[in-house]
């Protein structure tokens, strides 16, 4: 059994299929030369010689590869069960884990908006809209293992409070 001609079809046809990168909606229905470019920033290469951009640097700058203009950026998913920091949008969430890998293991959820700490609302369930959903305050229990501040889900034995204001910027 020959394997050549198979491997040669192969190469041809990743060859012939058009380059794909983080594209802008305007130019996502292009279609462009599969070659190597030089990225305009690092000096790398881009996926295709139309490009300005390389992947990496793309990512990066949060700009399309072909023309630099800005994409939307989604925002990483909140992982409570480790310590993090997440920025969009001028906000700010920050994981907390306390006592980790013992029985009295718990989270504190800290956000700010605009450099400033969110205020504590009067009632349990109020909740901002944020880059990464409703955050609810769950308020500050004296238990050291339980979840402490600002959560992704309510307290479920009290009801979901009302949407909170977007913060004013100090």
């Amino acid at each position: 059994m020959q394997r050549t001609p198979i491997l040669v079809l192969l190469i041809s046809l990743c060859l012939a299929l058009p380059a794909f990168g983080a594209l802008c909606p305007k130019c996502k229905d292009h279609s462009y030369t599969k070659d190597i470019g030089e990225c305009s920033v690092c000096g790398g290469m881009t996926t295709s010689g139309e490009f300005k951009l390389c992947l990496q640097c793309s990512a990066k700058l949060a700009e399309c590869e072909h023309c630099r203009a800005a994409l939307a950026v989604k925002p990483a998913a909140i992982d409570p069960e480790h310590n993090g920091i997440y920025r969009a949008e001028g906000w700010v969430y920050e994981v907390r884990i306390t006592n980790e890998g013992s029985r009295s293991q718990g989270v504190i959820g800290l956000l700010s908006y605009a450099g400033a700490a969110v205020a504590e609302p009067a009632t349990v369930n109020d909740y901002h809209v944020t880059p990464w959903g409703k955050l609810y305050w769950v308020g500050n229990p004296i238990l050291p293992f339980s979840a402490h501040g600002w959560m992704s889900k309510p307290l479920v034995r009290e009801p979901v409070g009302a949407e909170l204001p977007k913060p004013a910027a100090p």
